[in-house]
């Protein structure tokens, strides 16, 4: 991406229908990206995590998230415009 990028980031927690599954709250990273008109959802199973966001079979960026903030970079290690949410549901 040669434009400058910014991504939404969503921290999900809850979920009634995998808590009466598994008997634990799920949680997720959503990004959301604008500018692609496109968003990943990537499950959480720890504290943190770090992973890519693919768009049509390309990596446009790496994230690290610390289980507070999350920070991304395009495809050629320029820092991209976070803005982070928590989202609580049942």
């Amino acid at each position: 991406m040669t434009k400058s990028s910014s991504i939404n980031v969503t921290v999900e927690k809850g979920g009634t229908k995998e808590f009466e599954k598994t008997g634990v709250y799920p949680q997720y990273l959503v990004f959301n990206s604008k500018d692609l008109k496109k968003r990943w959802k990537h499950k959480l199973s720890g504290e943190t995590k770090q992973g890519i966001l693919a768009f049509e079979g390309k990596v446009l960026f790496q994230y690290q998230f610390d289980g507070i903030e999350c920070s991304i970079t395009d495809e050629i290690g320029n820092a991209v415009d976070v803005e982070m949410s928590i989202l609580m549901k049942d």
